[in-house]
């Protein structure tokens, strides 16, 4: 986060808020969709899924900056993206019946979210201590991590509906900045296990889905879909773009580059039949958009992240390096004959004469 500390607070306090404005009005207007629909999608469609951002990432290779950006909105827009369109699905539920106090409501939600926060940093620091002073043997702690997290998710969801994403969300930055020393063996767990489950869900769903349905969406909504990839992520990023140190080659990469990824499909595909149930029939038009809109992102994003981030500057070469260990004559006539043939070489000594010495 150090790298672009107000890029990424902008992007999330004043992005996500455009975003949600932008897109609603653009799948009422454009798409046809009824008002609490619209509302409700366009909350939806703030999320980036770091699921397709992470390896996108990696095989783009970008730069610190905006690979920073990209990879805390997503994180961060996830959680938040996927709660509000609930919390919308169940304003306007409550909405269509009668003598229900809607301030009630809100009130509930916004303490439930800071209950949740405040359980979930107590719960970090408890198995940080747990496992600094080795009361869990190294060899469980993986399998003791996945369980507090899967039981903690739960009490959320009991708490309020699909508030689990917010609480492990919250859970996992606390346990990131508790400077635990397994940090990085749990890391490498976590990636795994991830890559398995989501995996598993993108099957699961795709399963259920009928390719026809992608055929049925009219030309409103392809060009819903082309004003989110095209207009409405640019601007998003342009307006949170200001009064931050963003270059404007950042500026155009970071507002081309938004894939969503499962959060968007699965929650779609949950809130379209609750919304048809509660009599908004265009709820059904949730889940073929949502779906289009993955499978147009993460082509298009993933397949021109790498040369557009080359072009722009703003990824590493990628080109073959070497790093010679001990500053000796026999390694710089070395490191000469490799750099010779384009090969790029450092040479490292502890001793700071050597180095001298040698050049």
């Amino acid at each position: 986060i150090r790298q672009a500390r107000q890029s990424i607070k902008q992007v999330i306090v004043l992005g996500a808020p455009v975003a949600w404005v932008l897109t609603s009005a653009a799948a009422y207007y454009v798409a046809g969709l009824s008002f609490p629909v619209a509302v409700t999608f366009g909350a939806l469609l703030i999320v980036t899924g770091p699921t397709v951002i992470m390896p996108l990432l990696k095989n783009a290779h970008l730069k610190e900056r905006p690979a920073s950006i990209l990879k805390w909105e997503g994180i961060i827009n996830d959680p938040v993206g996927a709660v509000l369109a609930i919390l919308c699905y169940e304003y306007f539920k409550l909405n269509t019946l009668e003598n229900v106090e809607l301030t009630g409501f809100f009130t509930s939600t916004i303490l439930a979210i800071v209950m949740i926060a405040f359980f979930a940093i107590v719960l970090a620091y408890v198995i940080s201590w747990l496992f600094e002073h080795d009361v869990i043997p190294e060899y469980l702690k993986p399998a003791f991590l996945l369980s507090s997290v899967l039981i903690y998710f739960v009490i959320c969801n009991s708490i309020e509906h699909d508030f689990g994403l917010i609480g492990v969300t919250i859970l996992g930055v606390a346990l990131a900045n508790m400077g635990m020393s397994a940090i990085e063996e749990l890391k490498k767990f976590k990636e795994t296990i991830s890559i398995m489950l989501v995996s598993g869900v993108f099957i699961m769903i795709t399963a259920k889905i009928d390719p026809a349905i992608l055929f049925n969406i009219d030309w409103r909504g392809f060009a819903f879909i082309g004003l989110v990839m095209f207009a409405i992520r640019p601007l998003t990023i342009f307006a949170s773009s200001i009064g931050t140190k963003m270059s404007w080659q950042e500026i155009v990469l970071t507002g081309w580059i938004a894939p969503r990824g499962i959060v968007c499909a699965a929650v779609a595909g949950v809130l379209g039949p609750y919304l048809v149930m509660i009599g908004y029939e265009d709820g059904a038009q949730l889940l073929p958009l949502a779906f289009a809109i993955v499978l147009f992102t993460v082509f298009a994003h993933g397949l021109s992240a790498k040369p557009l981030g080359k072009r722009l500057g703003l990824a590493y070469t990628g080109k073959d390096s070497l790093i010679i260990v001990g500053a000796s004559a026999w390694a710089l006539q070395f490191a000469e004959t490799l750099k010779s043939r384009d090969v790029e070489v450092m040479i490292s000594d502890k001793n700071l004469l050597n180095v001298l010495h040698q050049q």
